[in-house]
């Protein structure tokens, strides 16, 4: 996993290793993947309980 380099007030940028610069991260957009995958989760759990089971 790379490590968070230098911060700033819209985002962090990411780097490897060998703190080289590997993209621009910016939180709203972090947030949103880690909605998406909460949503997705509750989905199956849902169907889990309701008998219909996984996907």
């Amino acid at each position: 996993m790379p490590d968070i380099g230098t911060k700033s007030v819209n985002g962090s940028y990411g780097s490897d290793h060998e703190s080289r610069p590997i993209g621009l991260l910016y939180a709203n957009d972090a947030l949103q993947v880690l909605l998406k995958q909460t949503e997705y989760e509750k989905l199956l759990l849902h169907d889990y309980v309701m008998g219909v089971g996984y996907r």
